[in-house]
């Protein structure tokens, strides 16, 4: 917002005059505007594309959020938002089948890492096993493939070589396995659409 300049202030030869009534002496030349041909491209708003924040930045974000909650009034907001929304029974067995190999692949990797142990990994199996009447095919499937692996670890005495190996593999079949059932289920998803 630009305002008027406080004449008495100015340093205008002639200024004190203004104010006192008297006409000044002192003329302004005009301003002149030159017309381009080519019209000015408007400055574009936001970030160049590709832009990432630095780690640094993210931590301070991070940071700034923390411990910050959403209010009952936005959390009856987001509420209502959703209301009436479901899931489809694929997108529902996508997720339940995401968490199930999430699990798993932490369980394999937390024990190649060294942060379990392999009575660790049995134990975690034997819980799993508990509740495969509500597993899908598919995560009967990988945790049984597991089950077989360390079963045979086992057997085998204490090679660490050959544990990492046992993980590693095992690990990599069972992401293909989960990536050809999201495959899949996508497909199924599409063709119901």
């Amino acid at each position: 917002m630009q305002t008027e300049p406080n004449i008495k202030k100015t340093d205008i030869v002639g200024s004190a005059d203004v104010s006192s009534g008297a006409t000044s002496t002192v003329t302004q030349p005009p301003t002149t505007q030159v017309a381009t041909a080519e019209k000015a491209e408007p400055k574009k708003r936001g970030r160049k594309k590709g832009y990432h924040h630095s780690e640094a930045t993210k931590a301070a974000m991070r940071k700034a959020r923390t411990g910050v909650h959403p209010s009952k009034e936005t959390k009856d907001k987001i509420s209502k938002a959703k209301e009436g929304k479901n899931h489809s029974e694929t997108a529902k067995l996508k997720m339940s089948d995401t968490r199930r190999y999430n699990f798993l692949r932490k369980a394999l990797e937390a024990t190649s890492a060294g942060n379990w142990t392999l009575a660790d990994l049995v134990d975690f199996l034997n819980e799993k096993k508990t509740n495969k009447n509500t597993m899908s095919v598919f995560a009967q499937t990988i945790y049984g493939l597991a089950q077989a692996e360390v079963d045979e670890l086992i057997k085998i005495p204490t090679d660490t070589v050959a544990q990492h190996t046992v993980y590693a593999r095992l690990t990599a079949r069972i992401k293909e396995l989960y990536d050809e059932r999201i495959q899949d289920l996508t497909q199924t998803e599409h063709i119901s659409a």
